[in-house]
């Protein structure tokens, strides 16, 4: 697991989670619904953004090598 990305995917979550289901704070992670919702939320994010950087991986790969030919 890449850690920045671990990190962005949880401080990204809980800012959606700040902004949408705790009303603007984060007293709503006192009940253990919204750290069993919180949970799926990061991983979901940790594999888009793994995803992401998979395809532009793949995208600049390809443009380097068509440069050497």
């Amino acid at each position: 697991m890449n850690k920045k990305r671990i990190s962005f995917s949880v401080l990204f979550t809980l800012f959606l989670f700040f902004i949408d289901e705790g009303y603007y704070d984060l007293t709503s992670f006192k009940s253990l619904g919204n750290w069993i919702i919180f949970i799926p939320y990061v991983a979901v994010i940790y594999l888009i953004l793994s995803g992401m950087n998979k395809v532009c991986s793949f995208i600049s790969g390809f443009f380097q090598d068509s440069k050497s030919h």
